[in-house]
């Protein structure tokens, strides 16, 4: 049985839980919320891998899929790094972060067994893509002649030969 809505995946939820996380440090810290640069930067990092892993879903491929969660990948790892700019700029507490930090983990963790789960559907696919398939065959015909050698309708004993009713001498044709 598989998921089917993206609400129901794991990594959604667990990225959904991170942006919250963030959101609510950086807007309970006054100076990460009055620079606007860096509010910006971790807010768009944080909310990455959610919009990600939904977009992805809703491809409904799994080679898409895969891409779309390297890049839920790349963001979860951005929202880690400016995490750490903040404390380094004294923005934000360490002991503050712990939980954030956690979660990221948590959420690149379950977006990698995603990623894998897409990566085994993928190879699943190019395997059945590489069965001999039944392919159809074509067989020529050789056009035969006529019994009478004349070759057919077009042939000069034919309707349509040059003494044929329908040739160039026939009725309907004055010269």
């Amino acid at each position: 049985m598989g998921v089917k809505k993206y609400e129901d995946l794991i990594s959604f939820q667990l990225a959904d839980a991170l942006d919250a996380e963030v959101t609510r440090l950086v807007l309970a810290s006054s100076a990460a919320k009055f620079d606007f640069r860096y509010r910006t930067q971790i807010l768009d990092a944080s909310s990455g891998p959610a919009s990600h892993v939904c977009e992805g879903f809703l491809r409904n491929s799994p080679r898409e899929f895969a891409r779309f969660l390297d890049y839920a990948l790349g963001s979860i790892v951005e929202t880690e790094r400016r995490l750490h700019q903040g404390i380094r700029r004294g923005y934000l507490c360490p002991g503050d972060c712990t939980e954030a930090f956690v979660l990221a983990k948590r959420c690149m963790v379950a977006t990698l067994r995603l990623r894998q789960s897409q990566e085994r559907l993928i190879a699943e696919d190019e395997q059945s893509s590489k069965r001999p398939r039944r392919t159809r065959r074509i067989y020529r015909t050789r056009r035969l002649k006529e019994p009478n050698g004349l070759g057919g309708p077009n042939g000069p004993g034919g309707p349509n030969g040059p003494s044929g009713p329908n040739g160039p001498g026939g009725p309907g044709r004055s010269d």
